[in-house]
């Protein structure tokens, strides 16, 4: 199905006695941007982590642009992760190379572009981001937590993939900043055509960048459906979600 990007059939992961995904299913469809709220400990970066096997199911399966992840080894593994970015919750940038080097890292690793045209796509990389050149010698411990968001996000599209996946982005940032990244999510969606995943428990993160929403609850898909459906879904454990995260719980 060439509307399919991301796929996980049945999808079972546990540590020890904690079973976290419990049969999961769930399509991504090409060139939405799909949201997956859920609260801490319900299994989404769990599951985000599958999508480009840095984690292997118990049981099921993950197919990625029509490439079964089951069983792949690291080397087979590559093309998905090149074709899929990630942003990292902590940003995960390297703290002993500067903002250019970040964003190189893997065009000098995973391409054969020459130093004239890595400068240029770092470049261009950052103006999408909304940072220009005066940050290309910062190191990551001299910025603010939205600028390293911003980086890394950078770093994330420099290999220019199909896909994106975001671990809660807007964790840590203020209001402002918050708001700042979502429009970036909406805006890179658009400008790059990419298909993205948002992992997140903020609810007005996701009723701002998401077409759709899926939420997990207790290691099972609860719910999935546009972000007008989730507004007015009558399921009583996607209510009481919402309702707890107007109430001021964003556990």
């Amino acid at each position: 199905m060439d509307d399919l990007f991301i796929r996980y059939e049945d999808l079972h992961k546990g540590f020890g006695e904690n079973r976290v995904l419990r049969g999961v299913n769930l399509n991504v469809l090409r060139g939405e941007t799909l949201v997956i709220l859920g609260g801490s400990g319900s299994g989404k970066s769990v599951l985000l982590r599958h999508t480009i096997g840095l984690m292997v199911p118990d049981r099921g399966r993950v197919v990625v642009d029509g490439t079964d992840l089951t069983d792949l080894s690291e080397e087979e593994l590559m093309p998905v992760r090149k074709k899929v970015g990630m942003l990292f919750q902590g940003s995960a940038l390297f703290d002993s190379m500067d903002v250019f080097e970040n964003v190189a890292y893997a065009l000098r690793e995973h391409t054969g572009l020459n130093e004239e045209e890595i400068v240029s796509r770092v470049s261009e990389k950052l103006a999408l981001v909304e940072l220009d050149e005066s940050v290309e010698r910062r190191m990551p411990a001299d910025l603010s937590g939205g600028m390293r968001k911003r980086v890394a996000l950078a770093r994330a599209i420099a290999l220019e993939p199909a896909g994106i996946l975001y671990d809660e982005p807007t964790t840590g940032l203020d209001p402002i900043t918050a708001r700042t990244i979502n429009m970036m999510i909406r805006n890179l969606q658009s400008t790059l055509n990419v298909t993205s995943v948002v992992v997140t428990h903020d609810i007005a993160s996701a009723f701002m960048v998401g077409d759709r929403i899926a939420f997990l609850h207790q290691g099972e898909m609860a719910f999935v459906g546009t972000v007008g459906e989730a507004r007015v879904s009558p399921d009583p454990r996607l209510r009481a979600f919402l309702a707890d995260l107007h109430g001021g719980d964003s556990a």
